[in-house]
C-alpha cells in the first residue's frame, strides 16, 4: 500500500477509473442514442468513447513511466526490510506476513538448523 503511494500509482488508477466511469455513461448514453435516433447523441458517444481511449493510453503511459520508480522503491524496501530481519520483531512480522499471505511461503526449519527459532501459535519460524 505504501508502494503505490510514494510510486503515485494513484493517478494511474484514478485515470483507469474515470476511463470506467465513462465508459458506463457512454453506454447509457449509446443506448439512449440507438433507441432515440438522434445523431447528437452519437456525436456525443463517440466523442466519450475517444476520451476512454485516451484515459486508457493515459494510464498505460503513466504506469509505464513510473514502472521504474516502483520497481526501486519496492527493491529498496525489501532490502532495508530483510537487512533488519533478525532485529526487529515489526519487521520480522511484515515480511512473515507478506510471505504467508502473498507468496504462500512460511519460514521454517528443523530442529537441527543452527538458528534461533521462534513460533507462533500455528507455525515454527526460523530467523534466517
Amino acid at each position: 500500500e505504501s508502494v503505490a503511494f510514494e510510486a503515485q500509482l494513484g493517478v494511474v488508477g484514478a485515470a483507469l477509473i474515470f476511463a470506467g466511469a465513462v465508459l458506463v455513461f457512454t453506454a447509457i448514453l449509446g443506448a439512449v442514442a440507438y433507441y432515440t435516433h438522434s445523431r447528437l447523441l452519437l456525436v456525443v458517444t463517440y466523442s466519450l468513447l475517444l476520451v476512454i481511449l485516451l484515459s486508457e493510453l493515459g494510464g498505460i503511459l503513466l504506469s509505464v513511466l513510473h514502472w521504474s520508480d516502483v520497481g526501486l522503491y519496492v527493491y529498496t524496501t525489501l532490502k532495508s526490510d530483510l537487512d533488519d530481519y533478525g532485529f526487529d520483531e515489526a519487521v520480522i512480522a511484515n515480511v512473515d506476513y507478506v510471505q504467508t499471505s502473498v507468496i504462500g511461503l512460511h519460514n521454517s526449519c528443523i530442529p537441527s538448523c543452527n538458528t534461533v527459532l521462534r513460533s507462533s501459535s500455528e507455525t515454527t519460524y526460523a530467523l534466517l
